[in-house]
């Protein structure tokens, strides 16, 4: 094959790695960025690239495995961080919370040990922030890459909409109102959940519609 090197360059732009350097982008503050650095090279890494490109401090979403060198990885994330959120990935291997307690007492870190939770924390609490850093281990970037990016299924009936204050730009409500208890408690959280100057779109089904009025003769 004959691939010019505009081609290559082309390529290479696009391309992404999953949990490196990852931007989930907001249309309102925060923005998310995920990087995996599972160890002190990846730490460092990271502090180079925040250092090079940004030269400020960040609040960093932290969750480190109990066998890795979490001190000299903390210290190393010290530098280009004003808040340490220390979290607990969800297996076994995970820092223990007894070590995360001490980091935090020592190093006056806060600690919510889910990741869920943490971002949640954020959302609400530090939501003029421009970027929020989530790194550590490969499992704290997944579940954190799970919460934000992917849907979840809850019945509307029983249970509020799982998200945080202020965390969509849009909602969208399509012909499931018609199927709700209580329509008013319904726009209430999705009110909660909508960013401020956000939009809810709802729709109904047309009850007068030629095929429904047909298959009711």
């Amino acid at each position: 094959f004959n691939i010019s090197k505009e081609n290559i360059y082309a390529g290479l732009k696009k391309a992404r790695i999953s949990g490196r350097l990852e931007l989930f982008k907001r249309k309102f503050s925060p923005s998310f960025y995920l990087d995996i650095a599972h160890n002190v090279n990846g730490i460092e890494i990271l502090t180079q690239y925040i250092n090079k490109y940004y030269n400020k401090q960040f609040i960093m979403l932290v969750g480190i495995l109990k066998d890795k060198e979490y001190d000299k990885m903390l210290n190393i994330l010290q530098k280009c961080s004003r808040l340490i959120i220390l979290v607990r990935p969800q297996i076994d291997r995970a820092w223990t919370e007894d070590i995360i307690n001490t980091l935090s007492e020592r190093d006056k870190h806060l600690v919510i040990p889910d990741i869920h939770n943490a971002i949640s924390y954020v959302l609400t609490k530090h939501k003029n922030e421009d970027l929020i850093f989530i790194t550590g281990s490969n499992y704290t970037v997944g579940e954190a890459k799970k919460y934000l990016f992917e849907g979840k299924v809850v019945d509307l009936n029983t249970q509020k909409i799982p998200y945080p204050k202020h965390f969509f730009d849009l909602i969208i409500i399509s012909e499931i109102m018609e199927h709700i208890f209580s329509p008013d408690k319904i726009l209430q959280n999705a009110d909660y959940v909508l960013k401020p100057g956000g939009f809810i779109l709802l729709t109904f089904p047309n009850s007068g519609a030629l095929q429904l009025r047909l298959s009711l003769l």
